[in-house]
């Protein structure tokens, strides 16, 4: 006991929680496929992180937006990630994607699956699109369409002064893809 107390726990990835693309895609007795799909690689992303041994913590959009950035590390606490986690996302806080943007300009890590927000809350919509475009180098609605349209698999990488992962297709749960994800994080 002595022994481990003296240690600090080390994760360098971060997952978002994604609450708000939950919500604004709930339908009351009806399911849809993009409640499905963040649903299941939500599920599908915790459960390979964990049986490919990558040490990982959940965070939520609010705790985000109120995190540090230095040097290609999210702070928040005592803690710090060198990567980013996005499961599948269409609405996003504003002060959240702004932490993300300044992330990947200081040199993080971010990881994307399947869809990048549409939205950011308590933004202008095509303002909004216009802003993730240039921090992803992705069109969200267009992820969105050939989502919808039974996208084929692939792997997006824009390299700025950090950079951006976008895992583009049906969604890693019906993908299964755990050998690209794996290849991904080592690159990171």
């Amino acid at each position: 006991g002595h022994i481990l107390s003296g240690g600090k726990h080390v994760a360098k990835i971060l997952m978002l929680y994604p609450i708000n693309s939950i919500w604004t895609n709930y339908i009351p007795q009806s399911r849809n496929a993009i409640g499905n799909v963040i649903e299941a690689d939500f599920n599908y992303l915790t459960h390979n992180l964990l049986k490919m041994h990558y040490d990982f913590d959940y965070t939520d959009e609010d705790i985000l937006g109120e995190a540090k950035v230095e040097k290609g590390k999210i702070k928040i606490r005592d803690e710090e990630y060198s990567v980013l986690i996005l499961p599948p996302v269409t609405h996003l806080q504003k002060n959240a994607f702004d932490v993300i943007a300044r992330f990947i300009k200081s040199g993080g890590k971010v990881i994307a699956d399947t869809l990048i927000p549409m939205e950011l809350l308590d933004y202008d919509k095509k303002d909004s699109v216009k802003k993730i475009k240039t921090v992803f180098g992705s069109d969200p609605e267009k992820l969105l369409h050939n989502f919808n349209n039974g996208a084929k698999f692939g792997v997006t990488h824009k390299n700025s002064r950090g950079d951006v992962y976008i895992i583009k297709g049906k969604g890693l749960h019906r993908e299964n893809k755990k050998k690209e994800i794996k290849k991904i994080l080592d690159q990171c």
